[in-house]
């Protein structure tokens, strides 16, 4: 298995909607995509596993993507760190109202 990981520091916390937006976006991927906490690591394909990581913000934390082929964990990486950044920023439509 061939691997790329990512780390960034949250600046909301992971829970409620988030996690549904997360879920589902990493369902999409052909990668097996892991949230690394240093202590821990939980599949970030499960609800429940990243709900119990209790991520609030602040906390540093690792995605790690791991595929047979190197260029697809690497795509997958960015991906999800696109994603979480998406996800962290405020509506775009609340600043244009």
């Amino acid at each position: 298995m061939e691997s790329s990981k990512f780390t960034m520091i949250l600046s909301m916390p992971l829970s409620g909607r988030v996690v549904n937006k997360i879920v589902s976006e990493t369902n999409a991927l052909k990668s097996m995509v892991y949230l690394d906490l240093g202590t821990r690591t939980v599949d970030m394909k499960s609800i429940l596993g990243i709900l119990s990581a209790d991520c609030k913000v602040g906390m540093e934390i690792t995605v790690v993507c791991l595929a047979h082929d190197k260029s697809i964990a690497e795509n997958d990486c960015k991906v999800m760190e696109l994603s979480l950044i998406h996800i962290s920023e405020p509506t775009r439509r609340s600043w244009i109202s």
